[in-house]
């Protein structure tokens, strides 16, 4: 049973990635949704990843609009975020990628296009906390979602290549800021994911955020094999297993989250 919405003030974007692939981004994105959902959050995910992973992990495929339409240069074609929206199982909307979002990136001259995410975010008719799952590179896609979010949360897997990505991912932020883009735009959370507390680097790692980013370190998620087994069924773990204990992470980190924008 969902609960009711709780209506905000303001929608309000969250970016989720890092700049490797593997970091269990689109798994986060998905899942937090769920779990704000769960507190009567009105929630939207676009799925900017050409891979379309959050797509088929809410369970959405072929759908007949995608963001691909809400981003085309051409006026007769371009449709709003609210014509693509979706409502899946979990209670969370969707924006569904497409393949074609290679076109986007590949595509030469096209004004304005940096900025037609975050216009198309501004004309949503409700508030929403809307949690875009970036690809893993700083390509097209990527800058429109940064200049269109509030904050970024970075996903991060125990390792040192991982760390490096975080670092690279937090530079980039450093220069949307510094070139006037999205003058607001900060890092707003780490999240260690596939943790394992009976490994000693990853209580090492989890350590090091803990110590550099401090009440901006939102926690852990236990490496379990429901998370696959979610992702083959389609659905977010919180629906296929809501008594995991990466269910129970996402809930707590979520419970932290719905707190702050609900203040």
């Amino acid at each position: 049973m969902l609960a009711p919405i709780r209506e905000i003030d303001r929608t309000l974007v969250i970016a989720v990635g890092n700049q490797k692939g593997g970091t269990g981004k689109t798994t986060t994105t998905i899942n937090l949704a769920a779990a704000l959902r769960l507190h009567g959050l009105r929630t939207l995910v676009i799925d900017m990843d050409q891979q379309t992973n959050a797509s088929s992990g809410l369970g959405v495929v072929d759908p007949e609009l995608t963001v691909y339409e809400v981003l085309h240069r051409d006026p007769e074609v371009r449709c709003t975020l609210a014509d693509a929206m979706v409502e899946t199982e979990s209670g969370v909307w969707l924006v569904a990628a497409s393949e074609a979002l290679i076109e986007i990136e590949e595509s030469g001259d096209d004004p304005g296009r940096e900025w037609r995410l975050k216009k198309a975010i501004a004309k949503l008719p409700q508030p929403h906390v809307v949690l875009i799952d970036c690809p893993p590179n700083l390509g097209r896609c990527t800058t429109m979602s940064l200049i269109a979010a509030d904050v970024v949360i970075a996903t991060v897997k125990p390792g040192i290549d991982e760390l490096e990505a975080l670092a690279r991912l937090e530079r980039t932020i450093e220069r949307i800021v510094a070139n006037e883009v999205n003058d607001g735009l900060r890092l707003g959370g780490v999240i260690a994911v596939e943790y394992s507390g009976g490994s000693q680097l990853h209580k090492d790692v989890k350590n090091k955020l803990r110590g550099r980013y401090g009440e901006r370190y939102l926690g852990e998620v236990s490496k379990t094999i429901k998370v696959g087994e979610a992702k083959a069924k389609k659905q977010p773990v919180l629906l296929f297993a809501p008594d995991s204990t990466a269910s129970d992470d996402y809930k707590e980190i979520a419970r932290g989250l719905a707190g702050r924008i609900l203040m």
